[in-house]
């Protein structure tokens, strides 16, 4: 009998749930109250716009540019 290897299985575990804490993190910090309970799949329209961000010493610009899907 061989036994099962699982190392890789607990690494993408660990990654998956950093990356569900960095969304979550990012949702309740950035975003309105109304996205409190928004999945990934809301938000990620969101993520992918293109933009540009803007950094002084003092403060953070970011300018989203808008859908161009009506």
């Amino acid at each position: 009998m061989y036994e099962l290897d699982n190392r890789k299985d607990q690494v993408m575990t660990v990654c998956k749930l950093a990356l569900a804490n960095v969304m979550m993190w990012t949702r309740d910090h950035y975003f309105l109250t109304d996205y409190a309970h928004a999945t990934w799949g809301r938000l990620a329209l969101l993520f992918q716009l293109r933009g540009v961000v803007i950094s002084t010493r003092h403060m953070v610009s970011v300018e989203l540019y808008s859908f161009n899907d009506r």
